[in-house]
């Protein structure tokens, strides 16, 4: 099914390679070519939000130049928008975006994730002004994002946008926010959309 496509995958706020390991493991066995994002725990990108996407850059040419193909980004929630935010910079090396309970609108209604993000970074606020008008800019690379009425953290609402070209939103039944990456029905909606010629 994967034929070799290279994915990486950037987790959720306060989350790791350990909050991922299940989604990693099963495209994995379905033929994906798949990578942790290598930055360790999602803490936020803290002041200086390009410097820290810069981060993924060495991960994410280096699996384009091994697969010899673009790479697919999965993020999950938080992860979502950094993954977004990467494909704007750089859609010459990323062939889709998949997102994951990802909120991509109502930035700061549209979830109760706020306190965990002050807690990680000091109190400073998730976001500001100038990111919101930034990050309401759509990549210019296929978007799919999954999302589920069930999820208990992130508004569904605020986890779809408008029917538009190369948008595709796709809701799952049962899974809930922090099951996302381990859910049965959100792998095989992701596996399904990465096994797409585009």
């Amino acid at each position: 099914m994967g034929r070799g496509e290279p994915v990486i995958v950037v987790p959720g706020l306060g989350s790791g390679a350990w909050g991922t390991h299940r989604l990693r493991s099963m495209l994995g066995e379905a033929g994906f070519i798949v990578r942790d994002w290598g930055l360790g725990v999602n803490r936020g990108p803290g002041d200086n939000f390009d410097e820290w996407l810069d981060g993924l850059t060495e991960n994410v040419a280096d699996m384009r130049s091994q697969a010899g193909k673009k790479v697919s980004l999965i993020g999950w929630s938080l992860g979502g928008l950094f993954a977004r935010e990467f494909a704007k910079r750089h859609p010459r090396q990323i062939k889709q975006v998949i997102t994951l309970g990802t909120p991509l609108k109502d930035f700061d209604t549209g979830t109760h994730a706020s306190g965990l993000f002050k807690l990680l970074n000091r109190g400073g606020e998730p976001v500001t002004p100038q990111m919101r008008r930034r990050l309401s800019e759509s990549p210019s690379v296929p978007l799919t994002a999954i999302y589920s009425r069930n999820d208990g953290i992130v508004s569904w609402q605020s986890c779809i946008l408008d029917a538009a070209k190369g948008v595709e939103c796709i809701e799952v039944n049962e899974a809930s926010h922090l099951g996302m990456c381990a859910n049965r029905e959100v792998i095989s909606a992701v596996a399904q959309r990465l096994a797409k010629r585009l």
